[in-house]
Protein backbone atom coordinates (compact mmCIF):
# COMPACT_ATOMS: atom_id res chain seq x y z
CA UNK A 1 0.00 0.00 0.00
CA UNK A 2 2.77 2.43 0.90
CA UNK A 3 4.62 1.73 -2.34
CA UNK A 4 1.44 2.25 -4.38
CA UNK A 5 0.72 5.61 -2.75
CA UNK A 6 4.29 6.85 -3.22
CA UNK A 7 4.28 5.75 -6.86
CA UNK A 8 1.05 7.66 -7.48
CA UNK A 9 2.24 10.97 -6.02
CA UNK A 10 6.01 10.65 -6.57
CA UNK A 11 6.51 8.49 -9.68
CA UNK A 12 10.17 9.46 -9.81
CA UNK A 13 10.81 8.25 -6.26
CA UNK A 14 12.54 4.85 -6.06
CA UNK A 15 11.95 2.83 -2.91
CA UNK A 16 14.42 0.07 -2.08
CA UNK A 17 13.35 -2.52 0.49
CA UNK A 18 15.57 -5.17 1.99
CA UNK A 19 13.76 -7.96 3.77
CA UNK A 20 15.41 -9.60 6.77
CA UNK A 21 17.17 -12.87 6.13
CA UNK A 22 15.20 -15.97 6.91
CA UNK A 23 16.27 -17.35 10.25
CA UNK A 24 17.03 -21.07 10.36
CA UNK A 25 14.49 -23.18 12.22
CA UNK A 26 15.68 -23.95 15.74
CA UNK A 27 14.98 -27.63 16.20
CA UNK A 28 15.84 -30.04 18.93
CA UNK A 29 15.92 -33.64 17.83
CA UNK A 30 16.00 -35.93 20.87
CA UNK A 31 18.88 -38.35 21.13
CA UNK A 32 18.45 -42.06 21.67
CA UNK A 33 19.69 -41.58 25.25
CA UNK A 34 17.03 -38.94 25.94
CA UNK A 35 14.29 -41.11 24.47
CA UNK A 36 15.42 -44.05 26.59
CA UNK A 37 15.44 -41.96 29.78
CA UNK A 38 12.03 -40.50 28.98
CA UNK A 39 10.48 -43.91 28.34
CA UNK A 40 12.02 -45.37 31.49
CA UNK A 41 10.57 -42.53 33.57
CA UNK A 42 7.06 -42.45 32.07
CA UNK A 43 6.65 -46.24 31.98
CA UNK A 44 6.49 -46.21 35.77
CA UNK A 45 4.94 -42.80 36.40
CA UNK A 46 2.40 -42.17 33.62
CA UNK A 47 1.17 -45.10 31.52
CA UNK A 48 -0.92 -42.90 29.21
CA UNK A 49 1.96 -40.55 28.46
CA UNK A 50 4.28 -43.52 27.96
CA UNK A 51 1.93 -44.94 25.33
CA UNK A 52 1.54 -41.55 23.63
CA UNK A 53 5.32 -41.11 23.42
CA UNK A 54 5.66 -44.54 21.81
CA UNK A 55 3.10 -43.59 19.15
CA UNK A 56 4.85 -40.30 18.38
CA UNK A 57 8.46 -41.52 18.49
CA UNK A 58 7.93 -44.90 16.82
CA UNK A 59 4.81 -44.18 14.73
CA UNK A 60 5.19 -40.47 13.91
CA UNK A 61 1.69 -39.57 15.10
CA UNK A 62 0.75 -35.97 15.89
CA UNK A 63 -0.74 -34.91 19.24
CA UNK A 64 -4.16 -34.31 17.68
CA UNK A 65 -4.10 -37.74 16.04
CA UNK A 66 -3.08 -39.55 19.22
CA UNK A 67 -5.82 -37.92 21.30
CA UNK A 68 -8.48 -38.97 18.75
CA UNK A 69 -7.55 -42.66 18.60
CA UNK A 70 -10.05 -45.37 19.45
CA UNK A 71 -9.39 -49.05 20.05
CA UNK A 72 -11.08 -49.87 16.74
CA UNK A 73 -8.32 -47.95 14.96
CA UNK A 74 -5.82 -50.67 15.95
CA UNK A 75 -5.22 -54.10 14.50
CA UNK A 76 -2.65 -56.60 15.69
CA UNK A 77 0.12 -54.80 13.81
CA UNK A 78 -1.16 -51.42 12.57
CA UNK A 79 -2.99 -48.24 13.49
CA UNK A 80 -5.38 -46.41 11.14
CA UNK A 81 -4.95 -42.63 11.41
CA UNK A 82 -8.16 -41.01 10.16
CA UNK A 83 -9.19 -38.51 12.87
CA UNK A 84 -7.88 -35.58 14.88
CA UNK A 85 -8.91 -33.85 18.09
CA UNK A 86 -8.87 -30.11 17.33
CA UNK A 87 -10.44 -26.90 18.78
CA UNK A 88 -13.78 -25.80 17.31
CA UNK A 89 -14.95 -22.20 16.81
CA UNK A 90 -15.64 -21.97 20.55
CA UNK A 91 -12.14 -23.25 21.35
CA UNK A 92 -13.51 -26.54 22.65
CA UNK A 93 -11.81 -29.73 21.54
CA UNK A 94 -13.81 -31.98 19.20
CA UNK A 95 -12.89 -35.05 17.18
CA UNK A 96 -13.05 -34.52 13.43
CA UNK A 97 -12.82 -37.20 10.78
CA UNK A 98 -10.93 -34.94 8.38
CA UNK A 99 -7.39 -34.35 9.56
CA UNK A 100 -4.73 -31.88 8.43
CA UNK A 101 -4.40 -33.16 4.87
CA UNK A 102 -5.30 -36.11 2.67
CA UNK A 103 -1.75 -37.37 3.18
CA UNK A 104 -2.42 -37.41 6.92
CA UNK A 105 -4.91 -40.27 6.50
CA UNK A 106 -2.67 -43.29 6.64
CA UNK A 107 -2.00 -46.79 7.98
CA UNK A 108 1.11 -47.17 10.14
CA UNK A 109 2.75 -50.45 11.06
CA UNK A 110 3.87 -50.49 14.69
CA UNK A 111 6.03 -52.82 16.79
CA UNK A 112 4.01 -55.55 18.50
CA UNK A 113 5.04 -54.25 21.92
CA UNK A 114 3.55 -50.82 21.17
CA UNK A 115 0.21 -52.40 20.24
CA UNK A 116 0.34 -54.40 23.49
CA UNK A 117 0.95 -51.24 25.54
CA UNK A 118 -2.11 -49.62 23.95
CA UNK A 119 -4.35 -52.61 24.67
CA UNK A 120 -3.05 -52.89 28.23
CA UNK A 121 -4.46 -49.43 28.98
CA UNK A 122 -7.85 -51.14 29.00
CA UNK A 123 -9.92 -48.35 27.43
CA UNK A 124 -13.38 -49.04 26.02
CA UNK A 125 -13.40 -46.44 23.23
CA UNK A 126 -11.01 -43.51 23.14
CA UNK A 127 -7.53 -44.69 24.06
CA UNK A 128 -6.46 -41.38 25.62
CA UNK A 129 -8.64 -39.23 27.86
CA UNK A 130 -6.72 -36.01 27.22
CA UNK A 131 -6.49 -33.06 24.85
CA UNK A 132 -3.42 -32.16 22.78
CA UNK A 133 -2.77 -29.24 25.15
CA UNK A 134 -2.93 -31.38 28.29
CA UNK A 135 -0.69 -33.93 26.57
CA UNK A 136 1.97 -31.26 26.04
CA UNK A 137 1.71 -30.14 29.67
CA UNK A 138 2.17 -33.68 30.97
CA UNK A 139 5.05 -34.18 28.56
CA UNK A 140 6.85 -31.04 29.78
CA UNK A 141 6.45 -32.16 33.40
CA UNK A 142 7.87 -35.57 32.56
CA UNK A 143 10.92 -33.99 30.90
CA UNK A 144 11.63 -31.93 34.01
CA UNK A 145 11.16 -34.90 36.30
CA UNK A 146 13.50 -37.02 34.18
CA UNK A 147 16.12 -34.25 34.05
CA UNK A 148 15.90 -33.89 30.26
CA UNK A 149 16.24 -30.47 28.56
CA UNK A 150 12.89 -29.19 27.28
CA UNK A 151 11.74 -29.99 23.78
CA UNK A 152 8.29 -30.19 22.20
CA UNK A 153 6.19 -33.34 22.03
CA UNK A 154 6.08 -32.68 18.28
CA UNK A 155 9.87 -33.12 18.17
CA UNK A 156 9.33 -36.85 18.69
CA UNK A 157 8.15 -36.94 15.06
CA UNK A 158 11.41 -35.30 14.05
CA UNK A 159 13.22 -38.01 16.00
CA UNK A 160 11.60 -40.77 13.97
CA UNK A 161 12.11 -38.98 10.65
CA UNK A 162 15.80 -38.54 11.50
CA UNK A 163 16.15 -42.18 12.48
CA UNK A 164 14.56 -43.35 9.23
CA UNK A 165 16.68 -40.91 7.24
CA UNK A 166 19.85 -42.21 8.94
CA UNK A 167 18.76 -45.77 8.14
CA UNK A 168 18.57 -44.87 4.47
CA UNK A 169 14.79 -45.22 4.23
CA UNK A 170 13.50 -43.57 1.00
CA UNK A 171 11.96 -40.11 1.41
CA UNK A 172 8.67 -41.27 -0.09
CA UNK A 173 8.17 -43.84 2.66
CA UNK A 174 9.11 -41.36 5.40
CA UNK A 175 6.56 -38.92 3.94
CA UNK A 176 3.85 -41.58 3.89
CA UNK A 177 4.55 -42.70 7.43
CA UNK A 178 4.65 -39.13 8.78
CA UNK A 179 1.65 -37.90 6.80
CA UNK A 180 3.46 -35.18 4.84
CA UNK A 181 1.95 -34.18 1.50
CA UNK A 182 5.16 -32.83 -0.05
CA UNK A 183 8.85 -33.41 0.57
CA UNK A 184 9.52 -29.72 1.30
CA UNK A 185 8.65 -30.12 4.97
CA UNK A 186 10.71 -33.27 5.20
CA UNK A 187 13.77 -31.70 3.57
CA UNK A 188 13.58 -28.31 5.26
CA UNK A 189 12.54 -29.33 8.75
CA UNK A 190 12.75 -33.03 9.51
CA UNK A 191 15.86 -34.36 7.80
CA UNK A 192 18.32 -33.21 10.44
CA UNK A 193 21.00 -35.63 11.57
CA UNK A 194 20.79 -36.35 15.28
CA UNK A 195 23.78 -35.46 17.41
CA UNK A 196 24.57 -39.02 18.42
CA UNK A 197 24.16 -40.32 14.86
CA UNK A 198 26.33 -37.49 13.55
CA UNK A 199 29.10 -38.39 16.00
CA UNK A 200 28.86 -42.04 15.03
CA UNK A 201 29.22 -41.21 11.33
CA UNK A 202 32.06 -38.77 11.99
CA UNK A 203 33.94 -41.43 13.96
CA UNK A 204 33.48 -43.90 11.11
CA UNK A 205 34.86 -41.34 8.64
CA UNK A 206 37.90 -40.60 10.79
CA UNK A 207 38.57 -44.29 11.41
CA UNK A 208 38.42 -45.01 7.68
CA UNK A 209 41.00 -42.39 6.72
CA UNK A 210 43.20 -43.17 9.72
CA UNK A 211 43.27 -46.87 8.93
CA UNK A 212 43.78 -46.29 5.21
CA UNK A 213 46.35 -43.52 5.06
CA UNK A 214 47.73 -42.58 8.49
Amino acid sequence: LLCAVITMYRPDFVLHTTLPSKMPTDLHIPTNEEIERLLTHTKESDADLYAAILLAAFGSLRRSEICALTLSDFTETTVFVTKAKVPDQNNRYVVKDKIKSAAGTRVITLPDKVISVIRDLGRDKYVFDMTPNSLSIRFSRALRAAGIPHFRFHDLRQYQASILHAMGVPDKYIMERGGWKTDSTLKNVYQHTMDDKRKEVENQICDYFSDSFL
